[in-house]
């Protein structure tokens, strides 16, 4: 018999978080593929115990370099411990303003679609 802390080592797969495995063209994801709501994932450097400083940054070009090529970011994401890995696409979203450009229309970031 397995103990409670062998079984619990056994559950888990990774640390909680989103780790990126690649890029694909962002016409590889079809309709079909989108089964489940996405969600909108953004850098937070502020007010957070776990907050990576820099990271807006280094989104912010992740975000313009997909976008002027047209890809894709696939990644395993593990939402809490103990949660099983899920593969995801981020599909970035660039900053767009208004016509005077002082009120924000859509915020920089990445649409996670499960796969």
């Amino acid at each position: 018999p397995m103990s409670r802390e062998e079984l619990q080592e056994v559950k888990r797969f990774f640390e909680p978080g989103l780790h990126l495995l690649g890029f694909k063209p962002a016409a590889m994801l079809k309709p079909h593929h989108r089964i489940f709501h996405s969600y909108f994932v953004y850098p937070n450097e502020r007010g957070s115990s776990n907050a990576v400083t820099g990271s807006t940054a280094l989104v912010s070009a992740l975000i313009d370099q997909l976008s002027q090529r047209k890809l894709m970011a696939i990644a395993r994401y593990i939402p809490r411990r103990n949660s099983e890995p899920v593969l995801v696409a981020l599909l970035p979203q660039t900053e767009s303003a208004d016509a005077s450009g002082t009120e924000q229309l859509q915020p920089p970031g990445f649409h996670m679609i499960r796969l």
